[in-house]
């Protein structure tokens, strides 16, 4: 087709007359249509914006100029131009129908994401071209954070079932210590290498815990307590944690900021963001903990994402630090990442807080500049202040003499209770699975007052057995027990840490007093 017959064709006349400039004007992507050598007929509103906005006006006019060239003033993405120029082609050659290109550009500061879609389409003596460019930034971002969600969630499951397992072996550890302990003389060399089997014994029993909490699979103790109040009561232990060199700085809010959490929790939250901002300031610096009431609603920007409108008691913990680059602030709630050398971190600090936040029912980001310093905030719901409740007092080892059934596929684990539980006086029955303790309860014809039983178990499940043998012996109480917590439970009924549940791993100590506990309940 000869120049001159391209430029007679009325692309202009039949988008006025077909109302087409009104509707492409309407779509916030932007669009324009080409003629068969690739220069631009028809723009759409937003691209003549963006043209605006980038002072291509100013130098000359947006119809009539060549695509290729105006995408290059555009896009700031020269580097993926031989990408497009070959895509334009092969199109407008008939080599192929359709071109896309997802690309991203780093301009201004900020990277974003767009798509260009090229297709050929026949009209009146030849073909034009259409082309499509939209900014699809908050699609990446939902998707990285789907992504990211996903990641953290098959992480999570995957540490609840190692703390299981774990929380199993530290159980039988732990008890057997225990029992030796109580058999030797205090001061002795053998007494003293057995309590440092239990310090180690402490050790990986925090350590799991900060696998559950980063799963969110830990079980709590939430009550209502007041954030300012807390940070008050730290004051001593972080100005210590983060040494002289730091200046440490509190900016409360004037009223009370009551949230629901486990107290033991958010202590853990508020030492890991201090521990980590003064590693980032190894030459000293600032480092300020401020609280505040939020107000949000659906309209409001600042809104976290999964959260619902209303009042949020906010934590920024700001340092005057290092700072972060942009990648390292992608990953810093991942566990096991750190940017620490290696022995001087174990990389779930962060990831811990985020878990444990998570698990509040809250949102923590994180705003960082490199050489400028970081900051983490918090928003966690605000909460009412409830009823405190007082736990009866039991004592350390509790003795007694009925009988107990224990069911407990793990064999160490059985073999440690009924150690335990008999040394305390109890008349103790055990079974590997519900199949055995189905069948005592048929043949021992004596009354059987406390079945203690654990949760997740092959076959039959602990609550799917107690609900069958409750019903036979109706007097029967009910004992769980569980290397895992939260979720992983969650689906067998609402089993909270307390009277009628104990969280391994335990000590015979705390097995006395929670079967004491559940007998008396």
């Amino acid at each position: 087709m000869t120049e001159s017959l391209v430029e007679e064709i009325p692309i202009q006349a039949i988008a006025s007359r077909l109302g087409l400039q009104a509707t492409l004007d309407a779509f916030a992507r932007q669009i324009a249509i080409l003629d068969e050598r690739g220069i631009v007929r028809l723009a759409n509103a937003s691209l003549r914006r963006s043209a605006l906005e980038n002072g291509w006006d100013q130098a000359r006019a947006l119809l009539g100029a060549d695509y290729f060239e105006l995408w290059l003033a555009l896009s700031h993405a020269a580097e993926h131009g031989r990408k497009v120029q070959e895509g334009l082609d092969a199109v407008r050659d008939g080599r192929q129908q359709v071109f896309t290109l997802e690309y991203s550009t780093s301009a201004r500061g900020a990277t974003r994401f767009f798509c260009l879609s090229v297709t050929r389409f026949d009209i009146e003596h030849g073909h034009a071209l259409a082309v499509e460019q939209e900014d699809i930034t908050p699609r990446k971002q939902l998707e990285r954070r789907l992504h990211h969600a996903q990641k953290m969630d098959a992480i999570g499951q995957l540490a609840g079932g190692v703390a299981h397992d774990f929380n199993n072996l530290l159980t039988v550890i732990r008890s057997y210590s225990d029992l030796l302990l109580q058999d030797l003389t205090p001061g002795g060399p053998q007494y003293s290498d057995i309590q440092q089997i239990l310090k180690a014994t402490d050790s990986a029993s925090a350590l799991t815990k900060q696998l559950l909490a980063f799963g969110r699979q830990q079980m709590v103790r939430p009550e209502v307590l007041d954030l300012n109040l807390l940070i008050e009561q730290l004051d001593k232990m972080l100005r210590r944690l983060i040494g002289a060199d730091i200046e440490y700085v509190t900016l409360f809010e004037q009223e009370a900021l009551r949230v629901e959490a486990d107290v033991g929790q958010l202590q853990q939250v508020l030492m890991n963001l201090v521990i980590n901002a003064r590693d980032a300031m190894p030459n000293g610096g600032k480092l300020t903990v401020e609280t505040k009431i939020v107000r949000l609603d659906g309209a409001d920007a600042r809104l976290p994402e999964g959260l619902a409108p209303g009042r949020f008691a906010s934590i920024k913990v700001t340092d005057s630090g290092v700072g972060m680059s942009s990648e390292v602030q992608a990953r810093v709630f991942e566990p096991f990442f750190t940017t620490k050398d290696v022995g001087k971190g174990t990389g779930l600090g962060l990831a811990t807080v985020y878990g444990i936040v998570q698990q509040c029912r809250g949102h923590i980001s994180v705003h960082s500049e490199l050489e400028r310093g970081t900051t983490f905030e918090i928003h966690l719901p605000c909460a009412e202040p409830l009823p405190s409740q007082v736990a009866p007092s039991a004592p350390e080892f509790a003795v007694g003499e009925e009988a107990v059934l224990i069911v407990e596929d793990n064999l160490p684990v059985r073999s440690v209770l009924c150690r335990v539980l008999k040394d305390a006086g109890y008349v103790v029955l055990d079974a590997c699975d519900a199949v055995q303790a189905s069948a005592i309860c048929e043949t021992y014809r004596k009354p059987i007052h406390l079945l203690l039983t654990d949760v997740v178990m092959p076959g039959v499940s602990g609550p799917e057995l107690a609900a069958a043998l409750t019903q036979k012996r109706p007097g029967m109480k009910v004992l769980f027990m569980s290397g895992y917590s939260g979720p992983a439970i969650a689906g067998h009924g609402d089993l909270r840490e307390g009277p009628s549940f104990l969280q391994k791993p335990f000590s015979p100590g705390s097995v006395t007093r929670a079967v004491r506990a559940a007998l008396r309940s």
